[in-house]
């Protein structure tokens, strides 16, 4: 039994010191989207008219947190939406103050929610539900509250991801069937038993509610219920203009379900043993969304980049389609980064003179094109192929699962797994393997030694 016992306090000691170490790493990561706007900037965004409403066009107003929104959730169908000219596309949030994207993005909504419905003066004809991580009880309800009141069967609800939750919270789709993320609908199935939550589907369409499944799986809900107004060729005219290699899912949502794996852990040791690497993302006027949203569901999503946006200066950056950035830092600022991240096909015609202005500051700063060598690529696709370039082929195929990315295009290549994140919690379980082996020797099993025998 004694044996037993040691054994037992050896592989604890083995195992705990990683473990507390790395939680202790996590916890002491900086907070992304954590820099204050600078007023003026936010002021100008404010004042800034938004896209021209059109009364003959059906109205899609995106949902945003009063403190953080899922960024691929709402980023994909804004875009998406938009660029389809066939509707009023709106960003809304509780109130019209700049908010954070999951990753440090900030962005400036159009509308509050009760700005929007006295524009409208009727009820939206879609309303996209990204995922809104818990915040302020305030921030929750004013969510909960603007789609209650809005439930009616002349909106459409379309939740993206795990703003299925953020809806089931309502109450409004017990009963129903709906799905979420696949690492997710495990517990939101049991706090939430009334829905019927069904796997094995990128999307599910309980009349005019309409919910997807894992981040990307957004986008093919998306184009869904974008030819539900517009037709199937406006949907097919978009997909094919991002170079979407799965459309196929958008008539045909069936697929095989992911399962959590072993593997996933893998990034656990990314956010407590990598060294962030700070990294620059360029933010530019007329940039497109879904290139750019996709950096930060992709490596600061996985634990394994600090991304740090960066602007010629501090003045908002308007979108492709009318939406206002804002950026960490200008070029005067900005900290030393060994990369810059450019996203976007056409980087190289819009940011040419912030491009050159930035070459002369930085001479000694790595410029990557991700898209503009690339254009009849699907965005993803070489951002993935860098991040396990630059990480490692794990984080990459994560990312890629953890994003419900099914296309078959890509070429990872690098290593397998970081060495480094493997052999610090090694060494560090190692020494304090010894050091607890070591103090049962010198003292617990010698002092046995000498007790005298009767």
């Amino acid at each position: 039994m004694k044996k037993i016992v040691r054994m037992v306090v050896y592989l604890l000691a083995f195992i705990l010191p990683p473990v507390v170490a790395g939680l202790a790493s996590i916890s002491s990561l900086p907070k992304a989207g954590s820099f204050t706007v600078q007023p003026s900037a936010e002021q100008i965004a404010g004042n800034a008219k938004p896209p021209v409403y059109d009364s003959q066009k059906p109205t899609v107003a995106i949902m945003l947190g009063d403190e953080k929104t899922e960024a691929i959730d709402f980023m994909a169908p804004y875009e998406l939406f938009a660029a389809s000219e066939s509707f009023n596309v709106y960003a809304i949030a509780p109130e019209k103050r700049a908010t954070t994207l999951t990753g440090g993005l900030k962005v400036m909504p159009h509308y509050s929610y009760v700005e929007l419905d006295e524009m409208l003066k009727k009820e939206p004809d879609v309303i996209v539900i990204p995922f809104i991580p818990p915040g302020s009880e305030k921030g929750q309800q004013a969510v909960r509250d603007y789609l209650i009141k809005h439930s009616t069967e002349k909106t459409i609800l379309l939740s993206i991801c795990n703003g299925a939750e953020n809806l089931a919270s309502t109450g409004l789709l017990d009963g129903l069937s709906a799905t979420t993320h696949w690492g997710d609908i495990g517990g939101v199935e049991k706090r939430y038993p009334k829905v019927n939550w069904v796997r094995g589907l990128r999307y599910v369409d309980s009349g005019h509610i309409v919910n997807s499944s894992g981040l990307s799986s957004g986008i093919d809900a998306s184009l869904y219920v974008i030819a539900k107004f517009a037709g199937e060729a406006t949907s097919n005219r978009l997909a094919e203009s991002i170079n979407y290699p799965t459309y196929h899912f958008v008539n045909n949502p069936e697929m095989e379900q992911y399962q959590l794996q072993m593997s996933d852990a893998y990034v656990y040791l990314n956010y407590a043993f990598k060294m962030k690497e700070p990294t620059g993302v360029l933010l530019y006027q007329g940039m497109d969304e879904l290139s750019l949203i996709t950096l930060f569901d992709t490596y600061a999503a996985t634990g394994t980049t600090d991304l740090i946006t960066i602007a010629n200066t501090m003045e908002p950056i308007r979108t492709k389609h009318n939406l206002y950035l804002f950026a960490q830092h200008d070029f005067a600022s900005a900290p030393k980064v060994d990369r810059m991240l450019l996203a976007g096909a056409e980087v190289k015609e819009l940011a040419n003179t912030d491009l050159e202005h930035w070459n002369s500051l930085k001479t000694d700063t790595e410029m990557v094109y991700l898209n503009a060598n690339v254009p009849d690529r699907y965005v993803l696709e070489p951002i993935l192929e860098d991040l396990a370039k630059h990480t490692d082929i794990l984080t990459a195929k994560y990312a890629a699962r953890r994003l419900e990315y099914r296309g078959e295009d890509m070429h990872l290549g690098g290593s397998f797994v970081a060495f480094g994140n493997v052999l610090k919690p090694l060494v560090i379980g190692l020494l304090s393997l010894l050091l607890v082996i070591y103090l049962d020797n010198r003292f617990i099993k010698k002092r046995k030694s000498k007790r005298p025998i009767n």
